[in-house]
């Protein structure tokens, strides 16, 4: 072979669906298996599939650290408290063992981790997570929480099970999503205690002790004016599925959080019908579907920074094991 042709496709869909086809243009993939796609490769005599191998690699929600307007908050490079209490409260918005094991392009090829050093990487052990969430709880929320978001049980100790830091409880499945916790759950709940605690919200619509205002619910209520004066935009991979499945859950959960409605992009109506006319402020936008790191607010020539976060990874960089 002195020729090589390279094929850029728009995502691994069209990868797959291309070597698959009757007249394939290309005679390699550059993108591993997802489990729906094992069975068609694996029993096709066409092609030629290596043995499972293991990648040092992760999926991450990342934030733009230098944001001086994230619903009001200026995150100042991760040093304000706001922004702590913010980037906690999104880490109780993911099950991740939930996510890893029903995650349909995920299930049985990936693990739910807290530390980006895997322990097969010169055997360092995972450390213990359970002091890292030191939130103060809001009094509302106390009957649910008790005064401390510092985890006890079995899994805190040096080596803890991925999937323990930031996770109280497994999800019931928020919006009909497995991995997504409830209005009731007490992840969603820890959630809305930094949240309140960042100043984004004066309290919750109801912590259950009180039987007018029905069962319990953590959305928040009392929205600052700062959330819709400081739209966050999240971009979110479409070139990779299981990018794609974990920051549309997760905006939709960031937006239960806000609204009571499990939505991708949500905004606030401040104004009650009987007010006159009403109007959608903004909180959270899906800014467009990133390929390759690119979207449609992107430009070849500009570096972009409207960006808040952002579904990345750190995928291939690693020794395989």
């Amino acid at each position: 072979m002195d020729t090589l042709l390279a094929t850029i496709f728009t995502d691994e869909s069209a990868e797959f669906q291309n070597i698959q086809g009757a007249a394939p243009t290309i005679d390699l993939t550059d993108w591993p298996l997802t489990p729906d796609l094992l069975s068609p490769f694996t029993t096709n005599s066409a092609f030629y599939i290596t043995s499972t191998i293991s990648e040092h690699g992760y999926f991450e929600i990342q934030f733009m650290l230098g944001a001086g307007n994230f619903w009001g908050c200026n995150m100042n490079f991760g040093n304000s408290q706001c922004g702590i209490d913010i980037r906690q409260g999104i880490s109780h918005l993911i099950d991740k063992t939930k996510f890893t094991t029903t995650d349909p392009t995920e299930k049985g090829i990936s693990s739910a981790v807290d530390n980006p050093v895997p322990t097969s990487n010169g055997g360092l052990l995972s450390p213990n997570p359970c002091a890292w969430d030191n939130g103060v709880v809001p009094v509302a929320l106390q009957p649910i929480l008790g005064t401390s978001l510092v985890q006890t049980g079995s899994n805190c100790i040096v080596g803890a099970p991925g999937g323990t830091a930031y996770h109280l409880a497994s999800a019931s499945g928020g919006g009909g999503t497995a991995w997504l916790p409830g209005l009731s759950d007490p992840d969603m709940c820890a959630a809305a205690a930094h949240f309140i605690d960042a100043g984004l919200a004066a309290s919750i619509v109801s912590n259950g002790t009180i039987a007018s205002l029905g069962p319990r619910n953590c959305s928040l209520k009392g929205l600052s004016s700062s959330v819709t004066a400081g739209t966050v935009f999240f971009f979110v991979r479409s070139d990779n599925t299981p990018r794609l499945d974990l920051g549309d859950s997760l905006a939709q959960a960031i937006c239960a959080l806000f609204t009571g409605s499990y939505i991708t992009g949500c905004g606030m109506d401040p104004l009650l019908p009987s007010q006159g006319s009403r109007h959608q402020p903004t909180i959270l936008t899906i800014a467009g579907k990133c390929i390759l790191g690119r979207s449609a607010m992107s430009s070849l020539s500009t570096v972009v920074s409207t960006w808040a976060t952002i579904a990345g990874s750190c995928l291939e960089y690693l020794p395989f094991t």
